[in-house]
């Protein structure tokens, strides 16, 4: 009984550790991602968690909607993805 409990604890004790490092780990990628990313594109990134459509986000930053759709077109190339979904998954906290 005691081993059975001590390999249980031990096990709870390793799943902790490695949920909290991927945790990290995770972090640590999605603000390296920000970082190769123009100041103007960490805006719109921004706005897209905020859940803002493409003309609040022009509105916003007082630019045209073109540019704003230009601008995500850039994220998707430079960050390797086709929708603000993916988006929300790289970047969510």
């Amino acid at each position: 009984m005691w081993v059975t409990l001590s390999v249980l604890i031990l096990s709870l004790l390793g799943n902790l550790y490695f949920f909290v490092n991927r945790s990290a780990k995770l972090k640590n990628h999605s603000d390296d991602l920000l970082q190769k990313l123009t100041p103007q594109e960490q805006k719109i990134v921004h706005y897209i968690l905020l859940d803002k459509s493409n003309k609040e986000i022009a509105s916003a930053l007082f630019v045209s909607l073109s540019t704003v759709k230009t601008h995500i077109n850039n994220l998707y190339k430079k960050l390797d993805i086709s929708s603000r979904e993916e988006i929300i998954l790289l970047f969510q906290k």
